[in-house]
């Protein structure tokens, strides 16, 4: 016979929305809990001899809230990007402290070190009241999923949890850079405030101070972070050191940086989107971009200068952050991973001679 306990969260019609609006950000698949513990990604094998996957709904999101299902969805949306940053601390993984002890580290340096309001942040017990707890950190739009990754890490190593370069008894969602044809989910992460097929223990919302459990209506205090665009193109430059670093030692044989002269001035970046800006137009951008990083790695202008001048280019035109990520995306290729010869680059056939003089220091 199933177990149907009674929730202990609250209202579960007021918190369905608030769920979906704050935890899942990808429905077209789940993943599903059975007796022992071990989860599953749920197919139709009904129409497709290799199934295709299921998914999410408002009935299966209220089954999940009753306990009479247990959830997870994959952190990682179709796009590569996030809503969510989780850590996750599982009293298996400890030894010489305690998962709450690990946790209340992790949770005081968000709140007191990088100053993140309390709003922005969701304290979970995951099997309440054992010694597991799930931290997340909630933005109120999508962020590439590779940036979010470099700043998990940033927190954990700072937190003492890095290990050779990987969290090491904390574990991080998005734990990859992004979706790809040979990982198309991702890792699942398992939904909040449902219940424990094997442990038969409920999720709960913990006080921020207290750690004493929540009535999941106060969700309804919560709300998405903002980074802004300073933020964004600090933790872009982290992520390419990050991935520049990984793919040297993977082959430092193609992986050559440029030799660089220097790079612009704030003068210098001001006076070239000036003089540029009218030509960033939709349709093209990005030919537009390939031929800048051209004339610029002839000039010797360096890798950060391009992508400062792309970034408020991006920024003036009203280009999405999507949109941004894919030029800057062109631009770490052209200096880093592209094996063409500097004179073989598109750069001034693509645009016209730009006097630079005096503005590269």
């Amino acid at each position: 016979m199933s177990i149907q306990p009674s929730h202990p969260n609250g209202n579960l019609n007021r918190t369905l929305d608030l769920l979906k609006q704050l935890f899942v950000h990808r429905q077209d698949c789940y993943w599903t809990q059975n007796p022992e513990h071990k989860f599953r990604l749920v197919k139709d094998y009904s129409n497709d001899t290799k199934g295709v996957d299921v998914p999410v709904s408002d009935a299966l999101l209220l089954r999940h809230l009753t306990g009479l299902q247990t959830v997870g969805v994959p952190i990682i949306c179709n796009d590569s990007t996030v809503r969510v940053m989780v850590f996750d601390f599982d009293d298996d993984h400890f030894k010489d402290e305690s998962a709450k002890q690990a946790c209340s580290k992790v949770l005081s340096y968000l709140r007191e070190k990088l100053k993140i309001r309390d709003k922005h942040i969701v304290l979970e017990a995951s099997r309440y009241p054992s010694d597991n707890y799930h931290l997340w950190v909630l933005f109120d739009e999508a962020y590439p999923a590779k940036y979010i990754k470099t700043w998990g890490l940033k927190i954990l190593k700072e937190c003492g949890y890095i290990k050779n370069g990987h969290p090491d008894k904390v574990e991080l969602f998005p734990d990859g850079e992004g979706v790809t044809k040979h990982t198309p989910y991702g890792k699942y992460c398992k939904l909040p405030f449902g219940f424990n097929q094997k442990h038969k223990l409920w999720s709960r919302m913990l006080d921020l101070d207290s750690w004493a459990p929540q009535p999941i209506d106060l969700l309804w205090n919560k709300q998405g972070l903002t980074l802004d665009w300073p933020s964004i193109s600090l933790l872009r430059q982290c992520t390419e050191q990050r991935l520049s670093q990984r793919y040297t030692r993977v082959n430092t044989q193609i992986f050559q940086a440029p030799k660089v002269a220097g790079g612009l001035t704030d003068r210098g970046i001001k006076c070239v989107v000036d003089f540029w800006g009218d030509g960033f137009v939709v349709g093209q951008r990005q030919r537009f971009v390939l031929a800048l990083c051209g004339y610029f790695r002839k000039r010797g202008i360096d890798y950060r200068s391009c992508c400062r001048v792309v970034e408020v280019l991006c920024e003036r035109s009203g280009a999405t952050l999507g949109d941004c990520q894919e030029f800057l995306d062109v631009v770490y290729h052209q200096y880093f991973v592209c094996v063409k010869p500097v004179d073989e680059l598109l750069g001034i056939g693509g645009l016209k001679a730009l006097k630079l003089d005096g503005l590269v220091v």
